[in-house]
């Protein structure tokens, strides 16, 4: 009796084991259909991302919501298209310093080797239905305090490295002229509904930065949207690195600038070259949502603009 009472014990454990092993293989499977695959993709700025694996739920938690998030990332804004691309790069007698953050390398030749790439990735961006940002990029040196005489358009990033030779770094740092030239020579020149972009290469101190401030302000007033216009300002170098408020608060529109139709114009942004994510991220960036456009590492120096 007890011999039988055993066995029929073992036989419906079995069972049980049996059954839960089922149940198991089916969540599996069941989790496998749903599962999205790894996969590496690859930015046109050279940037790699590997998709982790994750599943479908109901409801997204924050690592599936952050996973998305660096999706959506890897296409930019469809607005970052169709527009004339200017550089203006600072040409002031701080550039032949060495700096500890290029491994005590000279600014000037630092920052060539960054623009040549920078040249590359804008002019070989492409979306989906093969529109380009631009087919040409305008470079541009500021110093003086007089409007720039070197105006160069360029098609390759090749040619960026006799740029820097022919033009070796001089006098003091007056953004102004320069600026205000290259916003006349785009409203000047655009094509209906072509954009712009004014991409500034500068080590920290400017020495008019009053009429700076200004002449943004006045170019706001004739733009009909803060879309069509944005001016890129990247930070490089151990003095800007300590204090970019100044440039921070631009990027806020701390003086709250307008455009043609009285509405808010917020044009500047910022981001320090060692700590942005790449510059077909960076110009996307205001065009995604002005207001998230501050860059995350700046609230240490503003906390008030983060609030």
């Amino acid at each position: 009796m007890f011999k039988f009472l055993q066995d029929v014990i073992i036989k419906r454990l079995k069972g049980v084991v049996e059954q839960l092993r089922r149940i198991k293989k089916n969540d599996e499977e069941r989790h496998k259909t749903q599962n999205l695959s790894t996969e590496t993709k690859i930015d046109t700025s050279g940037k790699i991302y590997n998709v982790i694996e994750t599943y479908e739920v109901s409801t997204p938690t924050e690592e599936t919501k952050q996973i998305v998030t660096k999706r959506r990332s890897i296409v930019p804004n469809k607005k970052i298209y169709n527009r004339k691309v200017y550089m203006l790069i600072d040409q002031s007698g701080s550039m032949v310093r060495r700096d500890p953050l290029f491994e005590n390398e000279r600014r000037w030749k630092a920052i060539a080797e960054v623009i040549e790439g920078h040249v590359y990735n804008i002019l070989s961006q492409q979306g989906m239905n093969d529109e380009n940002i631009c087919d040409e990029i305008t470079v541009t040196f500021f110093s003086p305090n007089r409007p720039p005489t070197v105006s160069r358009p360029i098609q390759d990033d090749a040619q960026v490295s006799a740029l820097f030779q022919e033009n070796q770094p001089d006098s003091n740092t007056f953004l102004t002229p320069a600026f205000q030239q290259i916003v006349g020579q785009w409203f000047g020149t655009r094509r209906p509904n072509e954009g712009g972009f004014i991409i500034i290469y500068t080590d920290g101190e400017i020495d008019d930065r009053d009429t700076f401030v200004n002449s943004v302000e006045e170019t706001c007033r004739k733009l009909n949207n803060q879309d069509e216009l944005k001016v890129v300002i990247i930070g490089f170098g151990s003095d800007v690195n300590r204090d970019p408020k100044f440039y921070l608060n631009l990027d806020a529109n701390m003086k709250s600038f307008t455009d043609r139709n009285s509405k808010p114009c917020n044009i500047v942004v910022f981001d320090l070259l060692n700590k942005m994510d790449g510059i077909i991220d960076l110009l996307s960036r205001q065009l995604e949502d002005t207001k998230a456009g501050l860059p995350k590492w700046g609230k240490e120096f503003c906390p008030d603009l983060y609030d």
